[in-house]
């Protein structure tokens, strides 16, 4: 086998606990070997421990300061402390072929590691590995003990046949919601001729038709387009990205396409010669072929990118629910709003999509009591702005507001009293919503946290808010280069638990470095630990026997 190179510092920036343990302390020293290595909950205190063995532990501690223990010695320290004797593999794993003082606490520190990323729990770990020969160990850790070299990406082969571009003002046809708004328009338009032609004129209303014609023809060509795609992705090879995303309006296929030219073709990620499935690129007929498409896609992938935008859809967060379930990664990506560049942005837009968008965001963040202050610092009448809009954009059957006819657009932009603000209190409201949704996924939603059904261990989302964070966090899990910090943190309410001992009154978290974000958890609830895993490796579906 290949000689490892995973080791303690590897990918371990720190371990929060073990890190300011002073093992020269016996009691300290007692507690690093039966608490944190050997994972016990339940284990006989230090003060009831004989002076005689206090003597024999201290001599132990002396030998690693002063020489080293290998691991005949290290395995009579652990009978003597009454915990199972330990394999030579395993051993070797942890310290090669001595304890030091400078390698002890770092062995310690690498079995926390490893138990948090495969196994779920300390004790199920040390008992499973403590015995293991060196293949059933590094056949547990799969990819995980060993760095990727970028090359192993890059030298794959190309691919046969790409995909055909879709520019990024014309991904909305895709949609069905968008794709059909266009048609439904134009055939208003057919069905309304003479009283349209009355109001709008003649000149008018013929360009609008012709407008609508050649929008018509382009759709058609798109989803044409898009439904080769999907064909051309069912051939390729392999797969190493799916972009779990809900699309509605045509700024959120814009934002779709954003996040995959500013993350997946930025130069870092690019030399990897990655392959994703592109949701903006795809097409596929009926509600049943999408489903299994896009099931497959989700199993094929090595991870997930999924993107939190103002409205969450059913469809997206299963397939959040779904990788993290097999026990693949998923980077929730959350835009950090720059008011000013939002503002421009929205500007810009078809009146008809600003309208959509301000009404999408009206009951929970702008009819919040909570914001009602900061949208005041935009205008104190900032309501009377918004019903203003409302009233002048009201759509009926002799006036609509159509996607398309940029003249219209203009003249009702120019009707609008503080159209300007009106843009910037959407760009407000944007960004309320999105940092709202960022603080309910990382710190609220259970959503943020799965059990991955083969093992049983709790896979964690790895929430970031930026293009660059995204690219190195992405760089980071193609190349299983991840860097970690091991700590606890409060369980909320443990107060309600009757009988909560203080050390399960925490959960231990794996944290990413970069999304700050938990990677991996073990609960420290010894009634649920105990429970959960009595259950669930030796659980099976059971049936009904008719």
């Amino acid at each position: 086998m290949e000689k490892p190179t995973f080791n303690s510092t590897f990918r371990l920036i720190n371990d929060k606990i073990i890190d300011k343990l002073d093992y020269s302390d016996g009691e300290i020293f007692y507690s690093l070997i039966v608490k944190y290595l050997c994972g016990e909950t339940y284990y006989k205190k230090w003060n009831d421990i004989s002076d005689t063995e206090k003597n024999y532990i201290m001599n132990f501690i002396n030998k690693i300061n002063t020489n080293y223990l290998n691991r005949a010695q290290f395995n009579e320290l652990l009978l003597l402390i009454e915990q199972d004797r330990m394999e030579e593999d395993f051993f070797k794993f942890l310290w090669e072929e001595k304890i030091t003082k400078e390698n002890f606490l770092n062995g310690i520190k690498k079995f926390r590691l490893v138990s948090l990323l495969c196994y779920g729990n300390f004790r199920f770990a040390y008992k499973s590995m403590s015995l293991g020969k060196k293949e059933d160990i590094y056949k547990k850790l799969g990819p995980h003990w060993k760095e990727i070299d970028k090359n192993y990406f890059s030298q794959r082969p190309e691919k046969a046949i790409d995909i055909i571009n879709i520019e990024r003002e014309e991904t909305q046809y895709i949609g069905q919601i968008t794709g059909q708004d266009i048609e439904k328009e134009g055939e208003f338009i057919i069905r309304n001729w003479n009283n349209l032609e009355k109001k709008w004129g003649f000149d008018e209303l013929q360009e609008l038709k012709d407008i609508y014609k050649q929008e018509g023809e382009k759709v058609k060509k798109v989803q044409k387009d898009a439904i080769n795609n999907t064909n051309i992705y069912l051939t390729w090879d392999y797969i190493d990205i799916y972009i779990a995303t809900s699309m509605r309006n045509s700024w959120e296929y814009e934002d779709t396409y954003d996040l995959i030219q500013n993350v997946l073709k930025d130069k870092k990620l690019e030399e990897l010669n990655l392959r994703y499935f592109d949701p903006t690129h795809s097409l596929c007929p009926g509600r049943i072929n999408k489903g299994i498409v896009e099931g497959l896609m989700l199993k094929r992938a090595r991870c997930t990118i999924y993107m939190v935008q103002e409205n969450d859809t059913m469809g997206k967060d299963s397939e959040l629910a779904a990788t993290l379930a097999q026990g693949k990664p998923v980077i929730a990506f959350i835009p950090e709003i720059d008011i000013n560049k939002q503002k421009d942005k929205i500007k810009k837009l078809p009146i008809k999509y600003i309208r959509n968008r301000l009404l999408s965001l009206m009951q929970e963040i702008l009819y919040d009591p909570s914001n009602t202050d900061k949208f005041k610092e935009i205008d104190i009448k900032f309501n009377d702005i918004i019903e203003n809009f409302l009233k002048i954009v009201k759509s009926d059957s002799t006036e609509p507001i159509l996607s398309l006819w940029k003249k219209q657009d203009s003249k009702i932009k120019k009707q609008i009293v503080g159209f300007d603000k009106l843009c910037q209190i959407i760009s407000l409201a944007e960004q309320i919503n999105y940092d709202k949704k960022a603080k309910t996924l990382s710190k609220y939603h259970p959503l943020s946290l799965q059990i991955n059904l083969e093992s049983g261990v709790a896979n964690g989302l790895l929430l970031v808010r930026s293009y660059k964070n995204c690219v190195d966090l992405l760089f980071n899990l193609l190349t299983n280069n991840l860097r970690f910090t091991i700590k606890e943190k409060p369980v909320e309410d443990a107060e309600k638990i009757e009988n909560m001992r203080n050390e399960e009154k925490t959960n231990t978290i794996l944290e990413e470095e970069i999304s700050k974000s938990p990677f991996r958890v073990i609960s420290n609830y010894e009634k649920l630990s105990n429970s959960f895993w009595n259950f669930y490796l030796n659980s099976s579906v059971q049936y009904f026997k008719l």
